[in-house]
């Protein structure tokens, strides 16, 4: 017989590009499968029409945030890049709106997209970026953050052994694609010290990259109590 139904949980992964999100997103599903739980997985690239985010005021104060920070920046954001992080909070809330149970896994979600906003630049942990953190309201929605720690030049070599892969490291030559995953691995380790500055209570699971997918997923799922 399956479980009780649950609270709505979102489960969001972040990391380095070639860390296992993806792999251990996936990994945690069939745990779930295997004790019978209901889920959603998304890969869907929401941020790639965030548009629509503009249609509601309800989000006008997030979106002020972010593209006043996002100006602090060299080179200058467009502004799909600057709503992206906003058009996942968004999805969050309608998912738990929505659904009464259940968990929601993402392999990329609001925090992969705010460290986008930086890209090669080193992120700017100022009162700006604060600001748009506490903007979100984090400690309202049930979200468990799984970071994926890897460093980044194990990342550059899986990244190698993959091939393109329909992100923007595809376009850089090898040397700038290690020099961009030091930079971005910098800037997960900053941004993640913000978020429990900001969100003392918010649950973040740090896992080994290095260790295999399979015993990740298992990982996450006894921390969640899922066993």
């Amino acid at each position: 017989m399956e479980r009780d139904c649950i609270k709505p949980r979102i489960i969001e992964f972040y990391g380095l590009p070639g860390s296992g999100k993806t792999t251990i997103a996936r990994l945690l599903g069939h745990e779930l499968d295997s004790q019978r739980i209901q889920y959603r997985y998304y890969r869907y690239k929401f941020h790639r029409h965030p548009y629509s985010v503009l249609l509601s005021p309800a989000w006008y104060s997030v979106v002020l945030h972010l593209w006043r920070y996002s100006r602090n920046y060299k080179a200058k954001k467009p502004l799909v890049r600057s709503l992206s992080p906003v058009h996942y909070f968004r999805m969050y809330n309608h998912y738990l709106r929505d659904c009464n149970d259940g968990y929601l896994i993402l392999d990329e979600g609001l925090l992969q997209m705010i460290v986008s906003l930086s890209y090669e630049e080193s992120l700017l942990v100022n009162d700006a970026f604060l600001d748009v953190l506490k903007s979100l309201n984090l400690n309202e929605i049930p979200l468990v953050l799984v970071n994926c720690c890897c460093q980044s030049d194990l990342c550059a070599q899986r990244i190698s052994f993959r091939g393109p892969h329909g992100g923007r490291l595809d376009e850089l030559q090898r040397e700038d694609v290690e020099k961009t995953l030091h930079t971005q691995e910098i800037n997960f380790n900053l941004l993640t010290d913000a978020v429990k500055f900001c969100y003392p209570q918010l649950q973040i699971i740090n896992i080994d990259g290095t260790l295999p997918a399979d015993i990740n997923a298992r990982q996450i799922a006894k921390l969640l109590n899922l066993y």
